[in-house]
């Protein structure tokens, strides 16, 4: 079977600190033999050197992650319909 391996990381480079933010969401379900699996990533660049790039990055990640969790929420609840072979 194939699975879903995945893995991040964030450096602050040649800048005196990092600005940007990630967002890593790894859902993995069963049911009987089914199995199914969801990933989101997402990236913020935060524009180092620019006035609150830290702080806007921030408000991405906290925007979409509380956005997406409740979807990806009901996908295991079996609430959205398949749309096709997965």
């Amino acid at each position: 079977p194939v699975t879903l391996q995945i893995g991040s990381a964030i450096a602050r480079g040649r800048r005196d600190r990092n600005e940007d933010s990630l967002l890593v969401h790894h859902l993995t379900w069963g049911f009987k033999e089914e199995r199914h699996e969801l990933a989101i990533l997402v990236v913020a660049d935060g524009l180092g050197g620019h006035a609150a790039g830290d702080r806007a990055s921030t408000i991405v990640m906290r925007t979409i992650g509380q956005a997406l969790a409740p979807l990806m929420a009901s996908l295991v609840g079996g609430q959205f319909a398949q749309s096709g072979p997965a």
